[in-house]
């Protein structure tokens, strides 16, 4: 995997990590963003391996009501409109 990550630019691997939950890849090296992918995919790996384990030996997650997911996030007002070029009150001067 190392050799494979190796070959991708430092852009494209700044991508990947933001896209695995890494945090704070603009600071980071690439030897760095490669080490912190690397370690992602190890924990990956592991909880899978933990999910083939029996259900009642795992801890249980609260589940979320559907319902409060599904329902739009409500936003201010906004800014007022600017007015078209039509609209504008004329200025004397």
């Amino acid at each position: 995997m190392r050799e494979k990550l190796e070959t991708l630019t430092l852009t494209s691997l700044r991508e990947l990590a933001k896209q695995n939950g890494v945090k704070s890849v603009t600071t980071m090296k690439k030897s760095d963003l490669i080490n912190a992918l690397i370690k992602v995919d190890e924990e990956m790996r592991n909880s899978a391996a933990q999910g083939a384990q029996p259900a009642a030996a795992q801890p249980q997650a609260p589940a979320q009501s559907q319902s409060a997911a599904a329902q739009p996030v409500k936003r201010g007002p906004g800014r007022p409109r600017k007015h078209s070029q039509e609209e504008r009150p004329a200025i004397e001067r």
